[in-house]
């Protein structure tokens, strides 16, 4: 019996199933069970604060995105850190680099600053398959220090 246009529930339950339209539901899923227990870990969360009387009326409340910033979490040691923004880009990106190069540099860690004039986070990757380029250059070295194929 249609309770809906011509759906009836069965049909009207299928199409609201979000879970059975998306084929890799589980590993979606599980991909945000991960992060959200990587956030909660590394923040100060406040895990199942309860506002009702059902169990499933518990929110977790984590601290601002600001404490998962990576400028937060510099390391001891590290590799060499290359870093590159594009010269078109927006100010506060440019000033986010530069805030993460210095406090790189603090902590007595390797960083480089690899020009890339005339773009901006959208055209930047294009000069990875330009050999003259100096983000193209620059890989390179870092990776077979001593040689940059052309």
């Amino acid at each position: 019996m249609a309770i809906y246009r011509d759906f009836d529930r069965a049909a009207l339950d299928a199409v609201y199933d979000n879970r059975a339209q998306v084929p890799n539901f589980p590993d979606i899923l599980a991909r945000w069970s991960a992060a959200a227990a990587t956030a909660a870990r590394i923040s100060e969360a406040r895990l199942d604060i309860a506002y009702g009387q059902d169990d499933r009326q518990s929110p977790d409340l984590l601290v601002p995105a600001e404490a998962l910033s990576p400028i937060r979490h510099i390391p001891a040691r590290a590799k060499p850190l290359m870093l590159c923004v594009g010269g078109d880009e927006l100010p506060e990106l440019q000033r986010q680099q530069a805030e993460f190069s210095a406090a790189w540099a603090a902590r007595g860690l390797e960083v480089r600053e690899i020009p890339s004039p005339d773009t901006d986070h959208f055209t930047v990757i294009d000069s990875l398959s330009e050999p003259d380029s100096p983000l193209y250059q620059a890989i390179c070295s870092q990776i077979l220090p001593g040689t940059v194929p052309s």
